[in-house]
């Protein structure tokens, strides 16, 4: 006789409703965050990482999603940039620094954290450093 499993079995595709990746892909084309698909397959954080952990088809489709979600926050950045249609370019920035990782800059460092350290090469001389 098994023992009796202990915690809830591990959420799987078979717990989606039907067409859920038309499902995720309408609200990513939409602009929708993983917390509203989320919530429109009916499943919790938890059950989320364990279907892109453990089904690649899943896996897959949360990142075209992601990829759809952020083409669509960048045509609203545009369109209002183009005065085409009204929007808080303050919130639209946040957003998209937040969400997608957009920098309003890269800072570069050397070694350890430290300064760049540049080799020019003058041509028919050695490396110099500056």
């Amino acid at each position: 006789m098994m023992a009796n499993p202990v915690g809830r079995p591990r959420t799987n595709i078979r717990d989606l409703p039907d067409g859920w990746e038309n499902i995720m892909r309408e609200a990513a084309q939409e602009g929708a965050s993983d917390v509203e698909v989320r919530c429109l397959l009916g499943i919790g954080e938890s059950g989320w990482y364990t279907l892109i952990e453990d089904d690649e088809q899943f896996c897959r489709t949360v990142k075209e999603c992601k990829a759809l979600c952020q083409v669509w926050w960048e045509r609203q950045g545009r369109k209002m940039s183009c005065g085409e249609s009204d929007g808080n370019a303050t919130t639209w920035i946040f957003n998209m620094k937040n969400r997608f990782g957009w920098k309003d800059k890269t800072e570069l460092t050397g070694e350890g954290g430290g300064p760049m350290v540049i080799e020019v090469v003058k041509f028919g001389q050695g490396p110099t450093t500056s």
